[in-house]
């Protein structure tokens, strides 16, 4: 019998980010490095969206703007080694039950644009075991 040991190195963690219960969009570890965020974070922004042209898409839509900040866009924050943006307002506005539900987007990279990409935020939802609020 012959064995093949897996190569961590070769099996990659989804790209993801995730409603906290504070209302703050966390991103994973995996996130930080494809989005390249310490870049964002010293000299771009995040623009959040949605598609208007079609009601039926519930995807959210992110760009990630690494040179020039857009203006009305998130500035990203950093809390020791993790990267977060304040949408607090933004989810309590679209009605989002973060305090009861686990909230967590799937990225996904849909084009690149100069100094700016695209992503596709693909929602997730599962019922929130702790901190349940009723």
């Amino acid at each position: 019998m012959k064995i093949e040991v897996f190569n961590p190195t070769k099996i990659v963690s989804p790209v993801r980010c995730a409603i906290q219960y504070y209302g703050r969009l966390g991103f994973t570890m995996a996130a930080m490095w494809e989005l390249n965020l310490a870049i964002v974070h010293d000299t771009g922004s995040i623009g959040l969206g949605k598609n208007v042209e079609d009601p039926t898409d519930l995807s959210f839509y992110m760009y990630t703007y690494y040179d020039n900040p857009l203006k009305g866009a998130f500035r990203l924050k950093k809390t020791g080694g993790y990267f977060y943006l304040n949408t607090k307002t933004l989810f309590d506005d679209l009605k989002f039950d973060y305090k009861n539900r686990y909230i967590i987007f799937n990225i996904t990279k849909i084009s690149r644009e100069q100094d700016q990409i695209l992503y596709r935020l693909d929602k997730k939802e599962l019922r929130r075991t702790r901190f349940y609020v009723n």
